[in-house]
């Protein structure tokens, strides 16, 4: 009797190359809107130095505040969340963000012109009037935009490919994605015993792979989100390119739970995942930039810090007493252990019963340790470790050998955060409180390997800017 041999599988590569980028309409969304952004303040500074040229000679003016606004708009709408996906997708997300980064944008105009009149060229008064009418612009762009999507936009059907753990995953989050953004037509698996079973809000499995092609017809399918944990099968591989060619979108569903939440899901990865984060011929320039950056600002910041250290020192001095620093293990980059430096935020021998996690509002915290944490500046000492090479300015947390040992038995690629250098602040830092359990440093190691995986200039700029605003906020974690 002879023995029917599986299908070949097809090679992790292959699969890769039919994965496509989804949501192209959103990125040419958030373009566009860029745009417009940038348009409105070129037009405005020509209309308001065209006013005021005649009576002057030539003057640096022009660029320089035309450069200013150019900046400083499309960042602090970055900052609020206006670019983001959530914001793209969403009418009122979009200008809750507006609320917060157009008063911003204003204030930061009219101090520049008010501390160098002269060199930006414009008064207070035509400065505020042109900040406010690039602000409105930025608003009624939206406004057109919006209503120009909520007579064309219709929402694309999604199926998940997969109705286990992974599939159940993704599916509840795109079934309660805000605004209904994604419709979740169903689910496709080959266990016959799922057929019809419901599996996430009302979702069911409408079919195996075998009826994919007709259903993503019947159903005018937009979007495929792959969620097997095995390899594909070479039949279900060639369905899949089939579906792509006719303009379907194929996603994995790690990399659609990355787009969306900003997190990498560590439980539904594998090892190969982690082979396509780092591309070395791309990450040359962006890590000698990095490094140089790292060398001045710690320079710099540590010449400030020896200003605005005996005020920090008498502080903790007069609340709690000495130790004013306190010195700390921590594991680095290659998993290599090194010592930082802290001011002291808690009460002493806080950890005299060995390492405990802290926790948002511990009890141990001091008075003047909970400003310090709260502003970041019981980091500042650890600018020494950023000149040294033993830190970064960004990049995920370093954490205690203790607490390492742990969470490497309990947590899948823990250890994989120490292939970067450990950061003063990062990507989880902004995006996730103090964490006191395991699962609170699941949840960060996920947004830690996004940023991993993602490291840029630019994420690098989002992550300083929103660490800004924390700190000027006092809402440190």
């Amino acid at each position: 009797m002879s023995v029917t041999q599986p299908p070949p599988a097809v090679p992790p590569k292959a699969v890769a190359r039919i994965y496509t980028c989804r949501s192209g309409r959103v990125a040419r969304t958030r373009l566009l809107l860029l745009a417009v952004d940038l348009a409105a303040v070129v037009l405005l500074h020509l209309f308001a130095f065209g006013a005021v040229a005649p009576a002057r000679s030539w003057w640096p003016g022009p660029t320089a505040s035309t450069a200013l606004s150019i900046v400083a708009l499309p960042v602090l709408l970055l900052m609020n969340g206006a670019y983001g996906l959530a914001s793209v997708q969403s009418a009122v997300r979009m200008f809750r963000s507006l609320c917060f980064a157009l008063p911003e944008y204003l204030a930061v105009v009219l101090l520049a012109h008010l501390l160098f009149p002269h060199y930006l060229g414009l008064t207070p008064v035509m400065a505020t009037g042109v900040a406010l009418g690039a602000a409105i612009g930025a608003a009624v762009s939206r406004a057109l935009l919006f209503s120009l999507l909520l007579t064309t936009r219709t929402r694309p059907n999604v199926v998940i490919v997969g109705a286990g753990w992974s599939g159940r995953t993704i599916g509840e989050i795109l079934a309660n994605w805000p605004d209904g953004h994604f419709h979740l037509v169903g689910f496709i698996d080959d266990d016959p015993e799922k057929l019809h079973q419901e599996v996430v809000g009302g979702c069911r499995v409408i079919g195996t792979t075998h009826d994919l092609v007709p259903l993503v017809i019947e159903y005018q399918v937009s979007e495929l989100v792959l969620a097997i944990t095995e390899q594909v099968p070479e039949r279900l591989f060639s369905t899949l390119c089939a579906c792509a060619e006719q303009g379907v979108r194929v996603v994995s569903m790690a990399t659609l739970y990355e787009e969306v939440t900003g997190r990498v899901p560590v439980k539904h990865i594998d090892d190969r995942w982690f082979l396509y984060c780092f591309a070395p011929e791309r990450q040359r320039f962006y890590e000698a930039v990095k490094r140089g950056v790292d060398l001045l600002v710690s320079a710099v910041g540590l010449l400030a810090f020896a200003v605005i250290l005996p005020f920090i020192a008498l502080a903790i001095l007069i609340d709690s007493g000495r130790p004013v620093f306190y010195r700390q293990v921590r594991v680095g980059r290659g998993e290599r252990r090194f010592t930082i430096c802290k001011f002291r935020t808690m009460v002493q021998d806080a950890e005299a019963n060995g390492a405990v996690w802290a926790t948002e509002n511990d009890s141990r915290i001091t008075r003047v340790g909970a400003f310090l944490r709260a502003t970041r500046l019981d980091e500042l000492p650890q600018l020494w470790n950023v000149l040294k090479g033993e830190m970064s300015l960004i990049g995920p947390r370093p954490e205690r050998p203790e607490f390492v040992a742990e969470l490497s038995r309990a947590i899948p690629f823990y250890n994989h955060r120490h292939a970067v250098l450990p950061g003063i602040t990062g990507w989880a830092q902004v995006k996730y409180p103090y964490g006191a359990s395991v699962e609170d440093a699941l949840q960060k190691l996920q947004y830690d390997l996004y940023y991993i995986k993602h490291r840029s200039l630019f994420l690098d700029a989002v992550i300083v800017l929103e660490t800004l605003t924390t700190m000027v906020a006092r809402k440190g974690r």
